[in-house]
C-alpha cells in the first residue's frame, strides 16, 4: 500500500521534475550566454583604450599647435594671422595658451 502510493506520487510529480529540469538548464544556458556577452563587451572596452589615448595624445598636440598659432598671429605674423582669419570665417577660433598672457 505504501509502495503503491510512493509509486502514485512519482508519477504525478514527473511533469513538473521535467519542468523544473528545464528551467534548470535554460537558466545554465542565459549564464554561459550573458558570461560569454560580458567577456566580448570586456574585449571590446579594452580594444578601444589604445585608440582613445592616441586620440587624446593628438588632441593636446592640435591644441598646443591652434594655441602656437594664435600666439603668432598676437604677436604680428602676417601668416600665421592669415591662417587664423581664415578658420575664424569657418568658425573655428584660436587662443593663445594660458601660460603665454603669464610671460607677457
Amino acid at each position: 500500500m505504501e509502495n503503491q502510493n510512493f509509486n502514485a506520487l512519482i508519477a504525478n510529480s514527473q511533469p513538473l521534475l521535467l519542468v523544473l529540469i528545464g528551467l534548470v538548464i535554460l537558466t545554465g544556458a542565459q549564464l554561459v550566454g550573458t558570461i560569454s556577452d560580458r567577456e566580448a563587451l570586456l574585449n571590446a572596452q579594452q580594444g578601444q583604450n589604445a585608440p582613445y589615448q592616441q586620440s587624446a595624445r593628438l588632441r593636446a598636440q592640435l591644441t598646443g599647435l591652434a594655441g602656437q598659432l594664435a600666439l603668432l598671429a598676437d604677436t604680428g605674423d602676417t601668416e600665421a594671422k592669415a591662417i587664423v582669419d581664415n578658420f575664424a570665417k569657418q568658425g573655428v577660433k584660436f587662443s593663445p595658451p594660458a601660460n603665454s598672457a603669464a610671460n607677457k
